[in-house]
């Protein structure tokens, strides 16, 4: 989204950091092989490792679904607390090639934080609006890196 910065983060990492006073920080990781759940290790140095005894586990859809572009997203929630953790994969580039590189979103954002919420709703449409859906033209107007 408009007013948001990028600056490297370690191998393969991006921060992307939004606007305001409590700025909402989104991680971009490329890695190659598949997410395999809330527990992955490759979650643990962003978001710590999952504790089931004080977090809950869902989906959550990314997008407009009537519009054709949205993305699931793994939703790890810290109880009690407002605390919310988001995980999801952009597809690959390179669709046919099982080893190619793609992209990692994991976010934390406060619920009850109207700021936050406000710039994850942002950056989810400006994301899920760049993404090229079946039929549709494609958007690419303020996509991040």
């Amino acid at each position: 989204p408009k007013g948001w910065q990028v600056q490297a983060a370690g191998e393969q990492r991006w921060l992307l950091k939004g606007t305001g006073e409590r700025p909402l920080q989104v991680t971009l990781q490329c890695i190659t092989e598949l997410l395999h759940g809330p527990d992955d290790p490759v979650l643990t140095p962003v978001l710590g490792a999952l504790e089931p005894a004080r977090m809950s586990v869902r989906w959550a859809s990314w997008g407009a679904a009537d519009s054709g572009v949205s993305m699931a997203a793994l939703q790890r929630r810290i109880v009690p607390g407002t605390e919310v953790q988001e995980i999801a994969e952009l597809p690959r580039a390179d669709r046919a090639n099982p080893n190619a590189p793609h992209g990692l979103l994991m976010l934390r954002w406060d619920e009850e934080d109207p700021s936050h919420i406000q710039q994850r709703e942002a950056f989810i449409a400006t994301l899920t609006q760049s993404l090229e859906a079946p039929g549709t033209a494609k958007n690419t107007t303020g996509t991040a890196p």
